[in-house]
């Protein structure tokens, strides 16, 4: 029987896409780190850390954890022979972490050496050819989600919205109200002035619509507050896009592609 951490770890790269992503970015050096707290959803256990060496034959060295070869059975098909991965889960401040490198050299040690140097390559923001991609990515995924909520809740989303969430309605007009007080022009389409949370509080509010079961529910919401705090919100505050944050907002609209079409038969 397949692992449950199999599952996990597919839910955290967001697909087979997501690691093609992160490997991609493994093989241009450095460590990537990669937020992995749904592991927690899956499993419990007295200790989080452990550590498993990829090659393309195979595993090299591991900790023997299941949730680190469940890593390991994911990953290997997209190993290339002659290289190694090295993969370590840590909690730090309670902060469940996936560090990825290529290099043989530990993790840790580099991290030791950095921090001598006073680096923090972890940390350096993605280029502007990939900011840019990135934003593309952001906007289209969050207009696709509000396409998919209004096809889901009929052409009067809008009546059945103030009928049933009446709060929700009155905070966009009051949005829409203060465009036109500020001589800009106000959006047509209210949900345009949704934000996560007001997403999240749609899909809670029509659950059996969005979704099948309670798991669903909270890893669509998981994967919500992933892509804001990863990808919308530090777009739109001109904050640093870290390759962590860029990863795991990819994770995460990767995710959410695929619940968007499980859900319906719309795709882009």
């Amino acid at each position: 029987m397949p692992s449950k951490y199999v599952k996990a770890w597919d839910e955290i790269f967001g697909g087979q896409e997501g690691i093609k992503d992160v490997l991609k970015q493994v093989r241009s050096g450095g460590v990537i780190g990669v937020p992995a707290g749904i592991l927690r959803r899956y499993g419990r256990r007295k200790g989080w850390y452990g550590r498993i060496v990829l090659s393309g034959k195979g595993i090299v060295k591991s900790t023997g954890a299941a949730h680190v070869n469940a890593l390991g059975r994911i990953l290997q098909s997209h190993i290339e022979p002659k290289e190694k991965i090295e993969c370590v889960v840590r909690e730090e401040n309670g902060q469940l972490t996936l560090y990825l490198s290529r290099s043989s050299e530990s993790i840790q040690k580099r991290k030791i050496k950095r921090e001598r140097r006073g680096e923090e390559s972890e940390e350096k923001g993605i280029t502007d050819e990939d900011l840019g991609d990135f934003y593309i990515l952001v906007s289209r995924f969050e207009k696709d989600l509000r396409k998919f909520i209004k096809q889901k809740l009929g052409s009067k989303y809008t009546k059945r919205l103030r009928n049933d969430m009446p709060k929700l309605v009155e905070e966009w007009e009051h949005l829409r109200k203060k465009d036109e007080e500020w001589g800009i022009e106000p959006e047509k389409d209210l949900i345009n002035y949704a934000t996560i949370g007001n997403y999240i509080e749609i899909i809670r509010r029509y659950s059996r619509l969005f979704t099948g079961s309670p798991q669903e529910l909270s890893a669509v919401e998981t994967k919500l507050r992933d892509f804001a705090n990863y990808g919308r919100n530090p777009l739109m505050h001109c904050r640093t896009i870290t390759l962590q944050k860029y990863f795991s907002a990819k994770a995460a609209v990767n995710y959410l592609k695929k619940w968007i079409e499980r859900k319906t038969q719309y795709k882009r």
